[in-house]
């Protein structure tokens, strides 16, 4: 089954990257997932190339898929068929992007304005993937050690509907950066 899907994350995962965007026919959410594992169902690296460059958000890539994997709450996983290569269509501006999408418009950040869920709340999720609008978006990058190595932490902090949110995990690959410490965003959006 062919699908064209916007790429609107790729953020890190095991070694590789979590994948997902919508599909522009649909505008349901699409993850993409080498297997029905969530411990090995990362993008790996070298599938974020195509024709010697690099897959990146606001590309509109077509894949073929398998099947839908839903697992838990993640009920957007699909799985990729390795065996047809993804093909280019072309890349879209934030602007094309607005036109096309729904932006969630809910009272909170999910369900609170906390950096996890509770048990309760994730039994009411149907899906895993929104886009959220936020205002004062803020990068922050810390150090903490582990097995005697120095390494980095990322979080951020911003607001949505009148209500702050604190050290929520950030694991886009451009933001998370050590220069981008201190970064602030007065508009962003978020997935």
């Amino acid at each position: 089954m062919t699908k064209q899907i916007c790429i609107l994350t790729k953020s890190y995962k095991h070694g590789g990257y979590c994948v997902a965007g919508i599909d522009i026919n649909t505008k349901e959410w699409i993850r993409l997932v080498n297997s029905d594992n969530p411990n090995t169902d990362e993008i790996r690296k070298e599938q974020m190339f195509l024709n010697g460059k690099t897959i990146e958000c606001l590309d509109i890539i077509e894949y073929d898929f398998i099947k839908n994997i839903p697992t838990s709450c993640q009920t957007e996983n699909w799985l990729l068929n390795p065996a047809l290569k993804p093909k280019f269509i072309k890349s879209i501006s934030i602007e094309e992007l607005a036109n096309f999408i729904k932006i969630e418009k809910d009272d909170f950040f999910i369900f609170n304005n906390a950096n996890l869920l509770k048990a309760n709340e994730i039994s009411k999720i149907k899906r895993s993937l929104y886009i959220f609008h936020v205002q004062n978006l803020k990068i922050e990058a810390s150090t903490y050690e582990s097995y005697g190595e120095i390494r980095f932490r990322y979080k951020c902090t911003f607001d949505y509907k009148n209500s702050h949110y604190d050290n929520i995990s950030l694991t886009d690959p451009i933001y998370r950066d050590v220069t981008q410490d201190g970064t602030n965003l007065s508009n962003a959006l978020i997935v």
